[in-house]
């Protein structure tokens, strides 16, 4: 086990990892392919590294020198000049732009009646701009028309510096970034001013960051905690050695077959490795119950070496360790087997990320099975049993509990459906499903924020606040544009003075819409160089009209390739037959984004609608793309696509409990414990105000695929119970007493080892952990009360009845 583990361990290191979000984007449906040919033809938005200038000191209007001027002093635009010459040096940085890289027209002074571009910015190999320079710059920008560059106050400025596409790896992500902080601690900005680096691949980084920061400490003390539980409850070597080794050998054995299966690790597989090693601990603490409650009956006396020769104690080990292995073997395997099942509900999904980490998770589970299963053959008979019940932890809460059940079926079973129904309401409110009247709250909603990731003070998350609040957001809706042959055969199709102004006035009305930062399209750049060329502001919102309309708009564009030859590209293809207009948006989570893409579609079908050549002459084509559209669609077919897979699974997993356990009704008692704990959660997820998004959905998959675990243990002592020849309610108090102690320690073993994920500093992290430990405590309820109540009042036994019987902490004795 050992060597195969350490070879496994050896492969798994060149396992391929991407844990940026975007990841959990890239499917099998058209949303990802339509932003990926975005992205080739238009660039990546996604690649766009942030260097944001700030001045952040307090303004006293009216002082002397109090003027403004911000981030576009004299001082500030001469080192931005600097930053813009020296980051096109930098690691991975393919292109740069900022204030000073923007162009204006004017007048020609060598050839009359014709026009020229210059830097908006004076200066640079001649000099930094002067302090009139500078005013001059001011007033050309007071039209705020610099989105995504400049704020209107003046405040907060940035240099956009382009990652080639072999920066998404984090390492060469982490190489551009570490080259620009090293090169703005070389020249840091004018006194009074500071910067630093965001945008989205500052925020991937920043996600990897924290991920290593978790893998560093909350997993080792997840393991340390589980360590102490178990050396409390058996007081054993064995206790710990078998769920360690199993546990160990088991990821190690995963993680190096998926690895070999060239399987890519992503951010949502951040939970696996302490899921895991819970499971793979939980199915070793059943092992080790069943086997000193077998111990208990061949041992001599507490102190065997003393009470028996040595020979006969381990021939009595031996045999005591078979019995549990042969009883034991099949219910590890399907619990394994089921849990499995419950992430393979997964499968169902679009997201690639999701689908493997189903793929992850069910292998993993595969090699927990056989790993804990060898652990224990490999060890049990040289190693003292563990500590038979009563000694170890002296209260068994199952007996108790489960006999009120068990003595008043139809009373725990009637307030387990009215808790059921009080939840339910919540469910039925996240389905969309009408409200009974007089029901005031609407249930959940399937919505995520992109900053859902961290708490509002973090530093990831003011960097992105402050791009929203100053230069124009980060979350893109854009609108692509093409003509009936985007190929090239007809070219200028998007600057046709009709369809042109038509574009013009959907980025007008869309930058009115509620949640629409800014705008920005190829028609901004092209307004922008009239407005210089003719030296009328007003232009910037007009489109040309007129005969020499057409004129005006091929003028425009040869000024814009002379300024800055590929300045456009982002925006418009070179023979202007496919464009884009990107809509910036707050980050209001998926829902709304989806209701403003929604109206977004709207202006665009006014204007372009498909079968009406009246209207749209020219036959204009239009979809919606954008990392802010397609992850609002993408997230609500995921839940929906989810739910449907949790549902087949769901139905999956209770008939082979009925078919293993060769009963109809076994199946159908295993429901309802084991679905009454997604249900309390939807519940508790509406008290909390939670919504339901892709990393709270996932829970219900972990939870479905745990929490039946226990049901299982619990069913396959109850049948032994039974073939034996006890009375139903005997066996349901003997399963009680036997396997109740697992149960309960194997939950709290649980709830201990997730509740350290609360301490992560990631978001969604905190949530899974609180809302796993919520539906694991309530299938802890569902196993104890609902499990006994349901086979006291539906189990109906062939076998005759046994003598009567009392509940005792060992199991059941005759009367």
């Amino acid at each position: 086990m050992l060597a195969l583990a350490a070879v496994a361990g050896w492969a798994a290191t060149g396992a391929d990892a991407d844990f940026s979000p975007q990841s959990v984007l890239a499917g099998r449906d058209d949303l990802a392919a339509d932003m990926e040919a975005a992205r080739a033809r238009f660039g990546a938005e996604d690649a766009v590294l942030l260097v944001l200038l700030k001045d952040d000191r307090p303004r006293f209007p009216g002082l002397p020198g109090e003027d403004g001027a911000g981030v576009l002093s004299a001082e500030a635009l001469a080192w931005q000049q600097q930053l813009v010459a020296a980051l096109p040096d930098l690691p991975h940085v393919e292109a740069v732009a900022g204030v000073t890289t923007l162009q204006t027209g004017r007048m020609s002074l060598a050839n009359l009646g014709e026009y020229e571009t210059v830097p908006l910015v004076p200066g640079g190999p001649d000099g930094p701009p002067t302090p009139l320079e500078a005013a001059w710059v001011r007033e050309q920008l007071s039209d705020d028309r610099a989105a995504g560059l400049v704020s209107a106050d003046r405040r907060t400025a940035a240099v956009l510096a382009v990652l080639a596409p072999e920066a998404r790896s984090a390492p060469k992500t982490r190489q551009a970034i570490n080259a620009v902080n090293a090169r703005l601690r070389a020249d840091p900005p004018p006194a009074g001013l500071s910067a630093e680096v965001g945008g989205m691949p500052a925020l991937r980084l920043a996600i990897v960051d924290g991920l290593e920061r978790d893998a560093e400490w909350l997993f080792p003390l997840s393991g340390g905690l589980f360590l102490l539980a178990l050396a409390v409850a058996f007081r054993r070597t064995i206790g710990v050695v078998v769920p360690l080794l199993g546990v160990a050998c088991g990821l190690s054995w995963a993680a190096g077959l998926l690895a070999a299966g060239g399987t890519t690790f992503g951010i949502l597989a951040n939970v696996l490795p302490v899921l895991l090693t819970v499971v793979g601990f939980a199915a070793a603490v059943h092992l080790l119950a069943r086997y000193a409650e077998e111990a208990a009956e061949t041992a001599p006396g507490d102190d065997e070496e003393t009470a028996a020769p040595l020979l006969q104690h381990r021939a009595a080990r031996n045999a005591a360790a078979k019995r549990t292995f042969v009883a034991m073997a099949p219910a590890v395997g399907l619990t394994m087997g089921t849990t499995a099942i419950g992430f393979g509900s997964l499968l169902t999904a679009n997201s690639d990320a999701v689908r493997a980490l189903a793929v992850q998770a069910a292998t993993g589970l595969v090699c927990l099975g056989f790993s804990t299963l060898a652990a224990f053959a490999a060890l049990a008979r040289r190693c003292r049993p563990p500590r038979p019940a009563g000694r170890g932890i002296a209260w068994n809460p199952a007996v108790p509990v489960g006999g009120w059940a068990v003595r008043h079926p139809a009373a725990a079973l009637g307030l387990g459906a009215a808790t059921v129904a009080a939840c339910g309401l919540g469910a039925l409110g996240s389905a969309g499903l009408p409200l009974p009247a007089g029901v005031g709250w609407r249930g959940l909603t399937v919505d995520s924020r992109m900053l859902e990731t961290y708490d509002e003070a973090h530093p990831a998350a003011r960097v992105v606040r402050r791009v929203e609040r100053d230069l124009g957001g980060v979350i893109a809706v854009e609108a692509l544009l093409f003509t009936p042959d985007a190929a090239g055969n007809e070219p200028g199709g998007l600057l046709d003075p009709a369809v042109y102004a038509d574009v013009l006035s959907f980025s007008a009305e869309a930058r009115e819409l509620p949640g629409t930062l800014s705008v920005r399209g190829y028609p901004d750049l092209y307004q922008r160089t009239l407005a210089g060329v003719l030296r009328d502001p007003e232009v910037l919102t007009k489109a040309p009209a007129g005969p020499d309309a057409a004129d005006r708009l091929r003028q425009a564009g040869g000024l814009l390739e002379r300024a800055a030859p590929g300045s456009i590209d982002p925006f418009l293809n070179r023979n202007a037959s496919a464009g884009r207009v990107v809509v910036r948006v707050a980050d209001v989570g998926t829902a709304a984004t989806l209701r403003l893409s929604e109206r977004i579609g709207a202006l665009l079908n006014e204007r372009f609608p498909p079968d009406d050549p009246a209207v749209n002459p020219r036959g204009i084509r239009w979809r919606l793309t954008g990392d802010g559209y397609v992850n609002a669609v993408g997230m609500n077919r995921f839940i929906r696509d989810f739910l449907w897979g949790l549902t087949g699974a769901t139905g999956v997993i209770f008939a082979v409990i009925g078919l293993l356990f060769r009963s109809v009704r076994a199946g159908l008692i295993a429901m309802i414990p084991n679905l009454t704990p997604l249900i309390l959660t939807l519940g508790y997820m509406r008290l909390r105000g939670l919504d339901l998004n892709a990393g709270n959905a996932i829970v219900f998959a972990v939870g479905l695929g745990v929490a039946v675990d226990d049901t299982i243990h619990f069913l396959a002592r109850f049948r032994e119970e039974v073939a034996a020849g006890r009375s139903v309610t005997d066996a349901v108090t003997g399963a009680l007493a036997a396997s109740g102690r697992a149960i309960v320690l194997t939950s709290a073993l649980i709830l201990a080892g997730l509740s350290v994920l609360l301490w992560s500093e990631f978001v969604p992290t905190r949530r899974f952990a609180e809302l796993t430990c919520v539906t694991l405590a309530a299938a802890l309820l569902g196993d104890l009360v609902l499990l006994p109540a349901a086979l006291a009042a539906f189990w109906r036994s062939d076998q005759p009845a046994a003598p009567p019987s009392v509940p005792t902490e060992r199991g059941v004795q005759p009367a």
